[in-house]
C-alpha cells in the first residue's frame, strides 16, 4: 500500500512539474526586441511562448474574411498551447485558394515550428514520466526487499519458536 502511495506521489509530482507548460492563460504581449510572444500569469513571471507568431501575424495582417478568421483561430490555439488545434486550423487554412504564395509559405513554416515545439514538449513529458516510473519502480523494489527481509525474519522466529516448543514436548 505504501509503495502505491509513493508511486502515486511521484507521478503526481511529474505531472505538476509539466502542468505549467501551456497552462498559463494570463496576459499576452509581444516583446518588441525579439518579437517573441510572452504570457504573464498570476505569478507575474513572463513565459516565452514556444512559437514566435510576430512574423506570421505580419504576413496575415491584411487578410480578410475566412482567411483572417482561420488565422485568428491559429493564433489563439498557439497562445493557449493547443498545438493539435493549431495544426488542424493550419491545414484548413492551407487549403484556401485565396492565399498568396507568401501566406502559404508562412503557414508551412508555422506548421514546422509547431510540430517541432510540440515534439519537444512531448519528449520532455515522456522523459519526466519515464523518470517517475523509474523512481516508483526503485521504491517498489526497495519496499519489496524490506518486506522479504521482514518475512524471512518472521519465518525464522516462527521456526525457532516451533523448534523450542517441539523440544519442550520431548521427554527429558
Amino acid at each position: 500500500m505504501k509503495t502505491s502511495k509513493i508511486a502515486l506521489l511521484l507521478a503526481t509530482t511529474a505531472l505538476l512539474t509539466l502542468a505549467p507548460v501551456g497552462c498559463d492563460q494570463g496576459k499576452s504581449t509581444t516583446d518588441g526586441a525579439s518579437g517573441a510572444s510572452t504570457s504573464g500569469g498570476s505569478g507575474g513571471t513572463a513565459v516565452t511562448l514556444p512559437v514566435d507568431l510576430s512574423k506570421f501575424e505580419g504576413v496575415f495582417a491584411s487578410a480578410t474574411g475566412t482567411v483572417k478568421t482561420e488565422f485568428d483561430k491559429i493564433v489563439t490555439a498557439v497562445k493557449s498551447a493547443d498545438y493539435s488545434g493549431a495544426l488542424a486550423s493550419i491545414q484548413s487554412l492551407a487549403s484556401n485558394v485565396n492565399l498568396s504564395a507568401e501566406q502559404k509559405s508562412a503557414l508551412t513554416q508555422l506548421m514546422e515550428q509547431i510540430k517541432s515545439k510540440s515534439g519537444e514538449l512531448w519528449k520532455g513529458a515522456s522523459d519526466a514520466a519515464g523518470k517517475a516510473v523509474n523512481q516508483a519502480t526503485e521504491a517498489a523494489g526497495k519496499a519489496a526487499e524490506k518486506a522479504t527481509d521482514a518475512a524471512s525474519k518472521a519465518a525464522e522466529k516462527a521456526s525457532d519458536a516451533a523448534s523450542k516448543a517441539a523440544k519442550d514436548l520431548l521427554p527429558k
